[in-house]
């Protein structure tokens, strides 16, 4: 089939079809390749330092906002894990081989979700909670590098918290993410 009918048939597919295809071909291009790659750069640089203070969490990014009316968990649960699988940087951990510097994707990698009962914390209690969780380290050979708490506030009030490793993502791609994270459970 010639480029300009297969072009014409992608245009004939639906927006649900072509996330599909989508999809599919990231996943055989994954399974395709090594699932082993050098590190970059910059995430070498923030190996070292990670490497140098282990239980630092200079490089841990949050984002939290407050959710109203309270998400249903499955849902939530479900998108963010689908969010995880299709994007093989959420995967990945990170260590040394042979002498160099590897990042390794996993293949499957179950997300760090918990909801937290917040009905009894004021808000600097809650801002307590949510430093501590920023403060937490990662463990960047062992993963997640991604965690994630629904603290719930009342039957209407959610504050979501997700918390990553700068080697993983930068802020940049935390917002498509996020966006991702929203389009795929109001699709649910």
């Amino acid at each position: 089939m010639s480029d300009s009918l297969k072009r014409e048939d992608l245009k004939n597919l639906s927006g649900e079809e072509k996330r599909a295809l989508l999809e599919q071909l990231l996943r055989e291009k994954a399974a395709q390749s090594n699932p082993e790659f050098p590190l970059s750069y910059g995430q070498r640089a923030l190996w070292f330092l990670n490497r140098v203070s282990p239980e630092g969490a200079a490089y841990n990014i949050i984002y939290a906002t407050h959710v109203r009316p309270r998400p249903n968990l499955a849902t939530l649960k479900q998108a963010l894990q689908d969010i995880v699988d299709r994007h093989p940087s959420l995967r990945t951990t990170y260590s040394e081989k042979n002498g160099s510097l590897i990042q390794q994707v996993q293949e499957q990698q179950d997300i760090d979700f918990q909801v937290i009962d917040a009905l009894n914390l004021n808000s600097k209690q809650l801002s307590v909670r949510l430093q501590e969780e920023a403060d937490r380290p990662f463990d960047l050979k062992k993963g997640p590098l991604l965690r994630i708490k629904l603290f719930t506030r009342s039957t209407e009030e959610s504050v979501l918290s997700l918390v990553v490793h700068h080697i993983a993502v930068d802020f940049w791609s935390l917002e498509i993410i996020l966006y991702e994270v929203l389009f795929r459970y109001n699709d649910l």
